[in-house]
């Protein structure tokens, strides 16, 4: 036989088992979420609840398997969707009954589960569409932890009225204490805990399937050793209700003319926690499967195919669905490896759908209403005893708040106060954090403009009249308010002195509202009153627009590409009135004056070479061979670095009377950067050809320039040591 025929049979065989043995459990699970939702006065319709979820997960299925990356991913009814409409579907029901006995429950019900799917659908789609998918993951942690805390509670309390046939309130507690009741359902937390207890200690695929067939066939060997026939066990809620074919169809009920319309619009807020948490639970699921299935997720396109296949659902009345990390680690372990494993997946979801009412009537409530019960006491013990040690104390209580909410109240009461303490302790958590990261004058930092040493004691000496704030963070009136308190300190110490130029880095800024313009604007008031200047550097657009509408940046106010050009600028407004001893100061005989005696420069003139050079030119080039060191008698020369993704970088710039390129003279390595003019400056070049004639004709001078040069490093490395330290204060 064909080698590629037997391998292609091989992968249908190994896909097939891949996907009807998690497809199986999710039809147990569809049964379970059915049971939730159509409990106490819906329980009537639990055949035609069935049949919907089941139908429901049959669309999903092939949605997710032909419109995601991830195609063997296998989905779920979504346990906290059924959790939070469960109440909501009972009160329609009981709204409906107090209107007319006679007025139809089903279809409004429908209705309201099918515009929960719809409304979960369009929240995807509509994340998707903006390309936020990935901002769910800034939800805060204790918000989650709340949500899944209280969905725990809440699977918890539906996995024992399963069980019980009774809601489990505190009006019912009695009746649920009866030996009968405990006696059913205490199976039913045996199976949860056992289950809860091996899943723990292994990860094997067949755990969940061999332990669900084992439920299922002790409950039907205690059947027959108690001689108890199947209608009188499920007369006593030891298994599952029977029903006909005919009542689980599903019929037109979302489309039916007697839908009241007005009741489903006055639950319309109870089903906005449905689409949020959806959307959380999705991306969860989704960067779980990234892990899995070791393949990198598209968001947006997992939200778009999700999404989608939600909306489909709701059109027909069905329930919510989500991708499966865990079935779909159960389906790659089973040996599903392509798109095929999904479509068998799908058409064993549609045979239970076709096939329900023979199966489910074998299913005992220990199985069903175990696994529910086991995924609530899991989420219970994750976010209620386990978060209380990894937590701080505040996040856990904001959980356990919350799920307290849920449990007196609803989801939506819930989702509200989460937000709102979570508001609380974001406010409380960065009024605590210093917005100033660094606070420099600028005596300490310098621009990456190298200035002769006469410019530079110059700058030591009065460096201290301009200031660098460098913030972080997200900026509101609270946080501007810290900015403004520090310049206030920096103004009454006398260390300090006057303060003529403020900037203010906002480099590693997220983001700010518009309360902090008031904070901003107050600050540029106190420094006008004393003729100073509040500047900014490394805006960004919004920032920028958001200021420059307060009015915070006028005209008169200077905004900076980046910090390094803001400190420069500053640099030269102090340096101004020194203009006439700059020209002297800076000249090239001032210059070699530095370190040569008058007739030592005469000799010194003779080595080296006149260039002068317009705006603009290379007078060398990033690559090359360095053999030339540079001393620039007048104008300004830029180090300019060519990044590797294309565009340049400024290192440094070189005004009059100093020494560039002396480095590449001495190691002969090439330059990593080039030398650019950015003004008419006129530079004198030592080449190596002359430098090594310098060094046998006049060994003092070359002697004499070793040790300017030594100089000249010595105090660059001696800046850029206190630059360091002063930023790791």
């Amino acid at each position: 036989m064909d080698l590629a025929v037997v391998e292609n049979s091989r992968s249908w065989g190994a896909n097939a088992i891949g996907g009807f043995v998690p497809a199986t459990l999710v039809s147990i699970h569809c049964i379970s979420v059915a049971s939730i939702i159509f409990a106490g006065p819906l329980s009537f319709a639990r055949p035609s609840g069935i049949s919907l979820v089941l139908l429901s997960m049959v669309i999903l299925q092939v949605a997710v398997g032909l419109g995601t990356r991830f195609r063997i991913a296998i989905v779920f009814p979504s346990y906290i969707a059924a959790v939070v409409l469960a109440p909501v579907c009972m009160s329609i029901a009981k709204e409906l009954s107090a209107r007319s006995e006679t007025l139809p429950v089903l279809p409004t019900v429908i209705a309201t589960i099918g515009l929960s799917s719809v409304l979960s659908g369009v929240f995807l789609l509509v994340l998707s569409r903006l390309k936020q998918s990935r901002a769910i993951r800034f939800v805060p942690y204790p918000i989650i932890g709340g949500f899944l805390a209280s969905a725990g509670w809440l699977l918890t309390k539906s996995g024992i009225a399963i069980m019980s046939d009774l809601p489990v309130r505190l009006d019912t507690l009695d009746s649920l204490m009866q030996f009968d009741v405990l006696l059913r359902v205490a199976p039913g937390v045996a199976f949860a805990l056992t289950l809860i207890y091996l899943q723990s200690r292994t990860r094997h695929f067949l755990l969940l399937p061999i332990l669900s067939i084992a439920g299922i066939a002790i409950a039907h060997a205690v059947v027959v050793a108690t001689s108890v026939t199947l209608p009188e066990a499920r007369e006593s809620s030891w298994f599952m209700a029977s029903y006909s074919a005919e009542r689980g169809d599903l019929g037109p009920f979302f489309f039916a003319s007697d839908i009241q319309w007005d009741v489903v619009s006055s639950h319309l807020l109870s089903l906005a926690p449905i689409a949020f948490i959806t959307a959380i639970v999705v991306v969860m699921h989704s960067t779980a499967l990234e892990v899995l299935l070791e393949d990198e997720a598209d968001l947006d396109s997992e939200l778009r195919a999700v999404g989608w296949g939600n909306v489909v659902i709701g059109m027909l009345g069905g329930v919510v669905g989500i991708e499966s990390s865990g079935n779909t680690e159960l389906a790659k372990q089973a040996g599903a490896s392509n798109w095929r494993s999904s479509v068998f997946a799908a058409a064993t979801l549609g045979l239970f759908l076709i096939f329900g009412h023979k199966l489910v009537p074998m299913l005992p409530t220990l199985v069903v209403g175990g696994l529910s019960l086991s995924i609530g006491i899991r989420f219970l013990k994750e976010w209620l005893y386990d978060a209380h040690k990894r937590l701080a104390p505040l996040d856990y209580w904001t959980i356990v708040v919350i799920l307290i909410t849920v449990a007196a109240m609803s989801f939506l009461s819930g989702m509200i106060l989460g937000f709102l303490i979570t508001s609380v302790l974001f406010v409380v958590r960065y009024s605590r954090l210093e917005v100033v990261k660094h606070s420099l004058s600028g005596a300490e930092k310098r621009s990456n403009v190298e200035r002769p040493a006469s410019e530079f004691e110059l700058l030591k000496r009065y460096g201290s009249r301009i200031r660098v704030l460098e913030l972080q963070g997200y900026i509101f009136f609270g946080t501007a308010h810290t900015v403004y308190e520090e310049v206030k300190r920096s103004q009454d110490t006398e260390k300090h002195g006057a303060l003529d130029y403020l900037i203010l880095d906002m480099r590693s800024v997220a983001g700010m509202d518009s309360s902090a313009t008031t904070a901003f604007g107050k600050l540029k008031k106190v420094l006008e009153q004393k003729e100073g200047m509040l500047l900014f550097a490394s805006l960004d657009a919004q920032i920028e627009q958001l200021l420059r509408q307060s009015h915070v940046i006028d005209a008169d106010n200077q905004v900076f590409d980046d910090m390094d050009r803001g400190i420069e600028w500053c640099e030269e407004r102090v340096l101004h009135e020194w203009d006439l001893n700059r020209d002297r100061q800076s000249s090239i005989e001032g210059q070699l004056a530095c370190f040569l005696s008058p007739e030592q420069c005469e000799v010194f003139f003779d080595y080296l070479v006149r260039t002068e050079a317009v705006a603009g030119t290379e007078l060398a080039k990033q690559g090359e061979d360095s053999d030339t060191m540079f001393f620039l008698a007048e104008g300004q020369v830029s180090v300019i670095g060519e990044l590797v993704g294309g565009g340049t970088v400024r290192y440094r710039t070189f005004t009059q009377g100093t020494i560039i390129g002396e480095l590449g003279l001495y190691t002969s390595r090439p330059r990593s950067a080039s030398l650019r003019a950015d003004e008419s400056s006129l530079v004198f070049e030592l080449r190596r050809v002359d430098f090594d004639r310098l060094r046998h004709n006049a060994p003092r001078v070359a002697l004499a320039l070793h040790e300017y040069v030594v100089t000249v490093l010595a105090k660059r490395m001696r800046r850029l040591d206190f630059e360091i330290r002063e930023l790791l204060r």
